[in-house]
């Protein structure tokens, strides 16, 4: 049974989000031992990432239908991320990948193209 995702689950997961981008920026301005330049650079690449992020997710939310693009899905999964999935996941490897008995590892055994990933 697939966990159900909740309006106060994405406001969560909105929070820590936004904790770790103000975390990003705020490990360089609250470094003062930066030289300008240094620390010009190090604006410039957050404001950039930060840009990067915002177009992304306006792209997505624009999406009428966003699916990750097949080529996302690795073609070795370890036994210990599989043990950390949710079951509906773990579902879908169970159906699209293969075992190895020898690694523990699950190694995908069919078409990228055609696993539901969305």
């Amino acid at each position: 049974m697939s966990k159900i995702i909740g309006v106060e689950d994405a406001k969560n997961s909105l929070k820590n989000c936004q904790d770790a981008l103000q975390k990003h920026l705020d490990d360089v301005t609250a470094d003062t031992a930066f030289e300008d330049n240094v620390l010009s650079d190090a604006l410039k690449q957050r404001h950039e990432y930060f840009e990067w992020i915002r177009m992304k997710t306006k792209l997505i939310g624009i999406e009428k239908s966003f699916r990750l693009p097949c080529n996302a899905l690795p073609n070795k999964i370890s036994g210990y991320v599989y043990n950390y999935l949710y079951q509906d996941r773990k579902d879908v490897i169970d159906r699209h990948y293969k075992k190895d008995s020898n690694t523990g590892q699950f190694i995908i055994c069919v078409k990228k193209n055609d696993v539901p990933i969305g």
